[in-house]
């Protein structure tokens, strides 16, 4: 199991304080699969995992497909946000429609 810690290279232990991102920004991290699992499909998928996206005592074993899919789901609500935010559309009762 190997865990993404780049996040901490170049950064000043004695002035980073990591709850100012998030609750939840200190327990995100990755882990790469290996073994079996990474080499091998499970069915019903046809692509191997790829890792484990961990945060906080939830953890997901991840294919490409899934990673990808939540790169994209993700961005797009950073976009959707930035957007709203400029039109003045963030107020309680103006979130997602869901039709």
């Amino acid at each position: 199991m190997i865990k993404n810690q780049n996040y901490k290279r170049g950064q000043s232990s004695n002035s980073f304080i990591p709850g100012k991102y998030g609750s939840k920004w200190d327990t995100i991290e990755f882990e790469l699969m290996t073994g079996s699992k990474a080499k091998n499909p499970i069915a019903p998928a046809e692509q191997p995992l790829v890792g484990t996206l961990v945060i906080g005592n939830k953890r997901v074993e991840l294919t490409f497909s899934e990673t990808n899919k939540i790169i994209t789901e993700l961005v797009a609500g950073q976009q959707a946000h930035t957007t709203a935010k400029k039109l003045g559309q963030l107020e309680e009762g103006m979130g997602t429609y869901r039709g």
